[in-house]
């Protein structure tokens, strides 16, 4: 839904007060970035593996550009086509 993680505290308190048993853990928004942040390393995980377990073609595009703050920004993409069963 495109919130932050800062609203997942109240979002428990909202479900809690509706009489869902959301038992005493992992109510507070570090411990829902903790969650998201392990999903991420996994999903990256699983996808590099078939990439190179795969042998799979990929290409990399670079791009850098600087703000007006004077702060240097790169960013480098990264494009595959992988089949749904190697993964």
């Amino acid at each position: 839904m495109n919130c932050p993680f800062l609203d997942f505290e109240s979002e428990i308190e909202v479900q809690v007060l509706s009489g869902s048993d959301m038992g005493q853990i992992l109510h507070s928004n570090v411990a829902c970035g903790n969650i998201a942040r392990h999903i991420c390393e996994q999903m990256r995980s699983t996808v590099c593996n078939a990439i190179v377990n795969n042998k799979h073609k990929f290409s990399l595009l670079t791009d850098e550009s600087t703000t007006i703050s004077k702060l240097a920004t790169m960013i480098v993409y990264v494009r595959t086509s992988l089949m749904v069963s190697s993964l």
